[in-house]
């Protein structure tokens, strides 16, 4: 068994979908929550019990689960979006305040580790299954779960490249064609016999073992933190690393604008072929990133692809909200 200092390696934890109806993301927001597997992140490791093949004894060991609601969270776009992330990874002090290399250095490693996208070959990044979360506030909870439970098979089975991951995460991919599945109905103390009523109707469609209900009491807030919750904040660790999401998708949102401007203002030219990027540039290096002022574009790319993105609907405006790079 692990010992006490045992931590999850960065980027080897199974990856868990989340999908989440509009009463369950109410509920999770009036708690001060961005997102379901925000609230969920403290809590995805757990213990569990592993039967050796050849020898037959039962071990057990530690395991954390890398929980991402489909629709808010995801693995950023190599091309456009991850080197801004990494970018200011490696500016960022460190949680203590302070900047060093080798704390810059690990943000790095971290970030890649956790937001890097996927390739073909790789499992880790794949989601082995998909939780789905209904909420008492649901007016038919049972017609949203399955609304839910559909909108999943359309995305891992339709060839028609339905993604339902922001605009600046690369879509899902899956480990098996037939993913494992869990329910949860999830409600406050208030409403426990109505969430009962839900949780044994979703038993009788999808099996008890395959429900679970979750209560939610408490608010957190920036002035009470760990109220409701217990002390210390389980969610604090954690803060450093949306920063510098956030920071990094504001970033990739202003140079977007940019070479969009710069676009729309170059001259009228025959059109040439365009070279795409298939990796990270080789130029993205710690000394010109550790050097560079927030205007400045790491690694270079295509002014093509930034325009089509900016241009697409005659200059919409594209802005942040809670941590997605979108429109409005």
């Amino acid at each position: 068994m692990a010992g006490a200092g045992w931590a999850p390696i960065q980027g080897a934890a199974p990856c868990c979908a989340l999908l989440a109806s509009r009463g369950a993301d109410e509920l999770v927001a009036s708690k001060g929550f961005v997102s379901m597997s925000q609230l969920l992140a403290p809590f995805a490791t757990t213990t569990v019990n592993v039967r050796d093949p050849s020898t037959g004894m039962t071990v057990s060991s530690k395991i954390t689960l890398d929980v991402r609601d489909l629709r808010k969270d995801g693995f950023l776009l190599s091309h456009t979006v991850l080197p801004h992330v990494l970018h200011e990874a490696l500016l960022a002090p460190s949680p203590a305040g302070v900047w060093s290399v080798d704390g810059s250095l690990k943000q790095f490693n971290d970030a890649l580790a956790q937001w890097a996208e996927p390739v073909d070959q790789e499992t880790f990044r794949s989601y082995l299954s998909c939780l789905f979360f209904v909420s008492t506030r649901d007016e038919n909870p049972l017609a949203a779960l399955s609304q839910l439970i559909q909108l999943q098979h359309s995305q891992q089975h339709s060839s028609d490249g339905i993604s339902l991951a922001p605009s600046h995460c690369a879509r899902p991919a899956w480990t098996t064609p037939a993913t494992l599945k869990h329910y949860v109905v999830v409600y406050e103390g208030s409403e426990e016999q109505r969430s009962r009523e839900i949780f044994s109707q979703m038993c009788s469609t999808y099996g008890i073992e395959s429900c679970s209900q979750l209560r939610l009491d408490g608010v957190r807030t920036a002035a009470n933190g760990d109220e409701g919750f217990g002390s210390p904040d389980p969610w604090s660790s954690r803060l450093p690393a949306y920063r510098i999401l956030e920071a990094g998708l504001e970033r990739a949102r202003l140079s977007l604008i940019e070479k969009a401007a710069a676009a729309a203002a170059a001259p009228t030219s025959p059109s040439t072929p365009s070279m795409g990027i298939t990796t990270i540039s080789s130029s993205y290096s710690i000394s010109s990133a550790a050097s560079a002022s927030p205007s400045t574009v790491l690694p270079p790319t295509t002014t093509t692809t930034y325009a089509a993105v900016a241009a697409a609907d005659g200059g919409t405006r594209l802005a942040i909200s809670a941590g997605c790079l979108g429109r409005d």
